[in-house]
């Protein structure tokens, strides 16, 4: 009887090591996994980060482009303003010029 009961507390004592060990490895597989699964997050988290930054960078890129060629086009537009109106001024002047010419030639004639 009481080399029955010493079995049975030892066969007790290893069955509550051994449950003991399982939830212990079941605690620690969940606890990996969990941690494994933050990892990731935090990984993707991260790339997302960059892409992002990325995109931004290329999209203040392209409106410092598209501002620049904007204005580009406003001083090209203001240079060729302003040729038309030198170019409109010396054909005045060359027609007032012969018109003075012309004038003096005929009061020379005239006279």
């Amino acid at each position: 009887m009481v080399v029955g009961k010493m079995v049975a507390h030892m066969v007790d004592k290893l069955v509550v090591h051994m449950v003991g060990t399982l939830v212990v490895y079941m605690v620690e597989k969940q606890v990996v996994h969990m941690v494994e699964k933050l990892v990731v997050r935090m990984v993707a988290t991260l790339v997302v980060h960059m892409v992002a930054k990325q995109v931004v960078h290329m999209a203040e890129k392209q409106v410092v482009h598209m501002a620049a060629m904007q204005v580009v086009h406003m001083v090209a537009k203001q240079v060729v303003y302003m040729v038309e109106k030198l170019v409109v001024q010396v054909v005045v002047v060359k027609m007032v010029v012969r018109m003075v010419v012309g004038t003096l030639v005929v009061c020379v004639v005239a006279e």
